[in-house]
């Protein structure tokens, strides 16, 4: 059986494949054409399995990112509130606008511990 590849990403990965295992570039590629046959032979419902697994792991690495993302968009909002030039707020303005910032915080990390 003769494939021909073009250039690019596959034959790459096939060629490094080939190099770290010592094989020619037709053995890597015949066993890269094993490994997704094998594959293929898995039935409707583990590759349902599967596919759900994945997805599970992305929504929580997903969620743990945006978690992040929402506490530093408000350590950054606190810093700006500090750091604004307006020195004649009251102090219970201030102490406010903290309290605001700390329960939103507080969101964030129990809204992280629910996803």
């Amino acid at each position: 059986m003769t494939i021909t590849l073009p250039k690019g990403p596959v034959l790459a990965a096939i060629k490094r494949e080939a190099a770290k295992e010592g094989l020619s570039v037709s053995q890597a590629a015949f066993r890269a054409l094993a490994r997704g046959a094998w594959r293929a032979d898995l039935d409707v419902e583990d590759r349902l399995n599967r596919l759900e697994a994945s997805l599970a792991a992305h929504r929580k690495a997903t969620a743990r990112d945006f978690a992040l993302t929402q506490e530093l968009v408000a350590a950054l909002a606190q810093l700006v509130c500090e750091r604004l030039p307006v020195h004649d707020l009251p102090p219970m303005l201030k102490a406010a606008a903290a309290r605001d910032v700390e329960v939103m915080l507080r969101r964030v990390v129990e809204a992280a511990g629910r996803g």
